[in-house]
């Protein structure tokens, strides 16, 4: 209702004139049930008609508002005091002040809240409350204030006047404009309840006999029968409301606040319209004791009981209007819910039946494509593994053909040069000796030389030549010593010619690789050498494909080059140590143990033979592996390292070199931050 339709004219005739009435004959009323009669009201029911027909009706009533606030105020002024123009003037201020207040709080109303959700929710319910404590003070301010000006009152009684006006209108807007505004709201179905209610007790008036026959023997019908139900809980109600009322405002015995429990009992089940007249009521009996002097709340002084009667009338209205507000929450959000849930059953429903039909055709067509589905499966799993064994088999082959091409070819190309410096730099050795005492015995024989064979001399620092000349020979004489060996240990390496299975020294391949890694096994500038501990055992020759084991041995000596961190240095302590003694994952192994013992990057390979088979532990104590890696660890294309640098076919195929051809088993084992082990194991 924040906007309202313009009424015909002869409509806005008629309310306006009914406004005016009805206003006027609710201020006469008041002034008739003052404390003390003719004085002072403390329920001031036309504030709250005025805030009501404004808000409902519209703005363009004050008019019918203000003439009725005049002559309710002006007239009994001039008839107290015989002063005509003053009680004009006072009039004046009262009736503008009595408008505008009606006017602003409808308006701030309008604004904030609107007049359709007004009592439907606590929170609206405390804003009207509020607004209206505010805008109250309207009225009293004018009314008050003009009479001060007029010396209607005195100076000394303006606060307490002001304060006494303030609360006689706020209470009786708090009282009188829920009731009205929500009967306009509920007006089609407040005519019926009156029609409906009229005719049964016109009806029932000329049949008592009906009612007593309805009352010795109810109609047991499911709608009687709560009718009567409700009827008969009204009827308990209203002679408990009128007991507490006599002994409270005819007794004045202070059992007042006996009401609340049954203004909560109507709120709960009755609703919110008959809430409101139960507030009306309890309120007509509250005020009417107050006027006779029988009410709990008379006091000595007028002041202490228009505040006592006042906060009581105030209290269990705003109690009882927002306990109305929060029931009806509770109802709406309870249609809501069932509303919801009953549409949330309609389409489960449908949906229930369309996913049955779709399930009977998707359980045909995955018998169907299952059948289908597992001849494909088969066939495809089996070309699979045929063509990994085929790929592994072929990467095989082309690595180690491509290692025997260039192991040839440097071969060839170095062995020559190799040899031509192994045969000259003995005779270069003996010629420069010769040199060098030929010269020492010039020297003896000449000890004087020139002056400028004196320069040469010092120019060219004989004694450091004859000292470094052989040094420098020797040097060269290793550097070919290891070029050489180099070449020997790639030729035993791939041993080309040895595919065939036959006895072969394990020692050697071992001996081969780290010759080949030698590079890899010094000191860079992020990490310092590794060391390569070796404790071989007393193994006889071994039965085995030469070139391929040695293959195995490579594949494990690079991971574990590579695994060891390019910062390791000497962290291992005997903390750590006792750490991982005490850890339940550690491998039972007593190289790994022997291998934390170390404090620099360490490669720890021992060779044992055992009854029936040959064991090669290759142990690092580099980061270790996690558990997901080292599932995975022997499976093809497996790799941690970035893409493009590994392959992830290095373990597979030595596994499947130890394994398949060899008959034996490749074991790995590894702690995290502690190192990894490989154990190989060859039958003899």
């Amino acid at each position: 209702m924040n906007s309202i339709a313009a009424p015909k004219p002869s409509a806005f005739i008629y309310r306006l004139v009914g406004t005016a009435l009805v206003y006027y004959i609710t201020a006469k009323l008041g002034q008739y049930l003052a404390i003390p009669p003719g004085f002072i009201t403390p329920v001031y029911a036309p504030s709250g008609i005025a805030v009501a027909v404004l808000l409902c009706w519209g703005d363009q009533l004050a008019v019918g508002i203000w003439i009725a606030a005049l002559i309710a105020a002006a007239w009994p002024l001039w008839v107290n005091t015989g002063n005509g123009a003053m009680s004009m003037v006072s009039g004046l201020g009262i009736a503008t002040g009595s408008v505008l207040q009606a006017l602003v709080g409808a308006w701030l109303l309008r604004r904030w809240v609107g007049a359709d959700l007004l009592f439907q929710k606590a929170q609206n319910v405390f804003k009207f409350a509020g607004i209206e404590l505010f805008s109250c003070m309207i009225s009293p301010t004018l009314g008050a204030g003009t009479m001060l000006l007029c010396g209607l009152i005195s100076p000394n009684n303006f606060l307490n006047s002001w304060i006494t006006f303030w609360l006689g209108d706020y209470i009786g807007v708090l009282v009188i404009a829920p009731l009205l505004i929500l009967m306009w709201l509920d007006r089609i179905a407040t005519w019926q309840w009156l029609g409906q209610t009229f005719k049964s007790a016109q009806k029932n008036a000329l049949d008592i006999a009906s009612i007593a026959r309805l009352l010795v023997h109810p109609d047991h019908s499911p709608e009687t029968s709560r009718q009567f139900k409700q009827l008969r809980e009204v009827g308990i109600w209203l002679v408990l409301i009128s007991i507490v009322g006599i002994i409270a405002f005819g007794m004045a015995y202070p059992i007042e606040y006996m009401v609340v429990p049954l203004l909560v009992w109507a709120a709960l089940r009755f609703g919110q319209r008959f809430t409101n007249y139960s507030i009306l009521l309890v309120a007509g009996l509250a005020l009417a004791g107050t006027i006779h002097g029988t009410s709990s709340f008379n006091r000595s002084t007028l002041n202490e009981t228009l505040l006592l009667l006042q906060a009581f009338i105030g209290a269990i209205t705003l109690m009882m209007l927002v306990l109305s507000a929060v029931i009806i929450e509770r109802e709406q959000a309870k249609t809501s819910l069932e509303q919801a849930n009953a549409d949330l059953e309609s389409k489960i429903e449908a949906r229930t039946a369309e996913l049955q039909l779709a399930k009977h055709y998707l359980e045909e067509q995955v018998q169907e494509r299952t059948a289908s589905l597992s001849q494909a499966l088969a066939e495809l799993t089996h070309t699979h593994e045929s063509l990994k064994q085929a790929q592994l088999q072929l990467v095989q082959t082309e690595k180690m053909s491509s290692l025997g091409q260039l192991v040839a070819g440097v071969a060839h190309e170095i062995n020559n040069p190799i040899g031509f410096i192994f045969g000259n730099i003995t005779y270069t050795t003996a010629y420069t000796q010769d040199l060098l005492d030929l010269l020492e015995l010039y020297q003896t024989t000449y000890d004087q030389p020139t002056p400028a064979i004196q320069a040469k001399l010092e120019e060219v620092d004989l004694e450091f030549l004859k000292a470094d000349l052989p040094k420098t020979f020797s040097s060269m004489r290793a550097g070919a010593d290891r070029v050489k060996q180099i070449v020997l240990s790639l030729r035993n390496f791939s041993r080309l010619d040895e595919a065939a299975f036959k006895p072969a020294n394990i020692h050697e391949g071992i001996d081969n690789a780290l010759v080949i890694l030698d590079h890899q096994l010094k000191a860079t500038n992020h990490r310092s050498a590794i060391q390569v501990v070796k404790t071989y055992g007393q193994i006889p020759l071994i039965e085995c494909y030469v070139g391929q084991l040695n293959q195995v041995f490579m594949n494990i000596l690079v991971n574990a080059i590579e695994a060891i961190a390019p910062d390791k240095q000497a962290t291992r302590t005997n903390t750590s140590c006792h750490a991982l003694a005490a850890r339940t994952d550690r491998p039972g192994t007593k190289l790994f143990d022997i291998l934390q013992t170390y404090s620099v990057p360490t490669i720890h390979i021992d060779t044992e033979l055992q009854e029936k088979s040959v064991v090669i532990r290759i142990a690092d104590n580099g980061p270790g592996m996690t558990e997901e890696t080292l599932k995975n660890i022997f499976n093809p294309f497996f790799t941690t390292k970035p893409v493009g640098q590994g392959t992830g076919l290095g373990l597979s195929i030595s596994y499947q070199i130890i394994t398949e051809r060899h008959q034996g088993t490749l074991q790995c084992h590894s702690v995290l931050d502690y190192g990894t082990e490989f154990i190989i194991q060859i039958p003899r």
